[in-house]
């Protein structure tokens, strides 16, 4: 019976340390998760999220689930997959409460709250940030607390920003900057994270007040900002830098001082290329093309016009999907917390259709008109620079380098009747061996669609 016994311990001695082997295991597969973030592949750290929770499912390892949930709402959020961030931290919110884990709960709260306001759901944004914000408060470690509260301020500036509430934004942003300057912690990750929150308040706030006109308190907070990203002890993130030097190159665009939009715009576009960040690449294109047009540099300003293009219809098709992200989790939550009949559920889900096909219209004219302000200003260039009354087409050919595409302007400019021939026509006449070749070149050449261009030309 002793045999039986000792036996029966040394067995349960194995499976017990197994298990705990198995749960270091599963922590250092997540942090390998975040590490391979940081190397651009969220493919991979996905599909090891994916694993680790498994695993901790098999183990009874609330931690390592609700850890893992919460890695994974990271990972579908810098993907844009909101739909997913919402489901997981359903997950990492029921162990987090489970665990008693404060500093969990208020993340994972604050997460959903970021998510929501990029699918457009800015109340169901706030709601979520009101939970967060408790939970900050009970975090043990004071610079914790802290931080995690400074970061809650700055997710609730931008939601105001995006309703439009430029005063609560404002106030939002000077509570994270209180917040962080309040911290003392001496580690070297924490001063990081201070400093990085400041900075981002700091240009946040010069670009806001760059957009109310109020031209001395923007460069005021934009000097703020470049202090700290321009101390050699403080490790700022590359994006957050990318981000303030793009902002900086637009404020000096708005003022028309083209040649240091151009300067910040470059250094911008320097560092962008080390975190590809399309939005912010999109906004640095867009700098140099007003800028370069600005100093009258046509060839650089259509150059960088063709990349803005290219890339903000790109965004456009990618922001367009997003509209039609599921909000069943949305519909489902608000029938628990309201008991609604499934005839509610209907008919909130149609009107919230409505409202995000609506919200995609006028995200997506508004979005046009802009690019068409874009095409007409070059147009206008185009044809004061170079087709002005008593230039030939050996001046054309010094503005655009397809010598082809240059008869063809120059042709359409000069010969009215010219204007009524078909694209078909253009093409056989000019050596190109198609219609698709043809506007292609002249897209490439140009920087305008060959069907935009030659509207614009029929009207004159």
């Amino acid at each position: 019976m002793l045999i039986k016994k000792l036996l029966l311990l040394f067995f349960l001695s194995i499976t017990l340390l197994n298990a705990q082997i198995s749960n270091d295991s599963i922590l250092k597969k997540i942090n390998n998760a975040k590490n391979i973030v940081a190397d651009k592949d969220p493919k991979k750290a996905i599909k090891i999220a994916l694993e680790t929770k498994k695993l901790s499912k098999q183990n009874h390892y609330d931690y390592g689930i609700m850890k893992s949930a919460y890695t994974l709402m990271l990972l579908y959020y810098n993907g844009g997959s909101y739909k997913k961030v919402i489901e997981e931290a359903r997950i990492a919110e029921e162990y987090a409460i489970k665990l008693d884990d404060n500093d969990y709960l208020s993340d994972i709260f604050r997460m959903k709250a970021i998510t929501y306001g990029e699918m457009g759901f800015s109340k169901e944004a706030l709601k979520e940030l009101s939970k967060s914000l408790p939970y900050a408060d009970k975090i043990k470690l004071k610079n914790k607390s802290l931080y995690t509260k400074a970061i809650i301020y700055e997710a609730y500036a931008g939601t105001y920003e995006k309703l439009g509430d430029t005063k609560k934004q404002i106030e939002n942003r000077h509570k994270s900057i209180l917040a962080s300057k309040k911290m003392n912690d001496t580690a070297k990750t924490m001063v990081n994270r201070k400093f990085h929150n400041l900075a981002l308040q700091y240009g946040s706030l010069a670009y806001t007040y760059n957009n109310l006109k109020k031209k001395d308190s923007a460069l005021f907070y934009f000097n703020e900002a470049l202090k700290i990203y321009n101390n050699k002890d403080i490790d700022i993130y590359t994006d957050g830098k990318a981000t303030l030097l793009s902002d900086l190159a637009v404020f000096h665009s708005n003022n028309k001082d083209y040649n240091n939009s151009i300067k910040f715009a470059k250094q911008a576009e320097k560092l962008e290329k080390q975190t590809t960040l399309p939005y912010i690449r999109r906004d640095i294109f867009k700098s140099l093309f007003d800028s370069y047009a600005g100093i009258n540099k046509v060839d650089s300003s259509k150059y960088y016009l063709s990349l803005y293009t290219v890339l903000n219809d790109s965004i456009i098709k990618v922001e367009k999907k997003s509209l039609y992200t599921p909000v069943n989790q949305i519909i489902s939550d608000k029938e628990k917390e309201k008991n609604s009949t499934v005839k509610n559920v209907i008919f909130i889900s149609a009107i919230t259709s409505v409202l995000l096909l609506l919200f995609g219209w006028l995200f997506w004219s508004r979005k046009n008109k802009k690019l068409k302000e874009d095409y007409n200003k070059l147009i206008r260039k185009l044809a004061h620079d170079n087709y002005g009354s008593g230039t030939s087409s050996e001046n054309t050919s010094t503005a655009i380098k397809d010598p082809r595409i240059a008869q063809v302007v120059h042709l359409l400019y000069s010969d009215p009747k010219s204007r009524m021939y078909t694209e078909d026509e253009l093409a056989k006449n000019h050596g190109f061996t198609s219609k698709t070749e043809f506007t292609t070149a002249f897209k490439k050449a140009t920087g305008i669609p060959f069907s935009y261009f030659i509207k614009k030309v029929q009207k004159q």
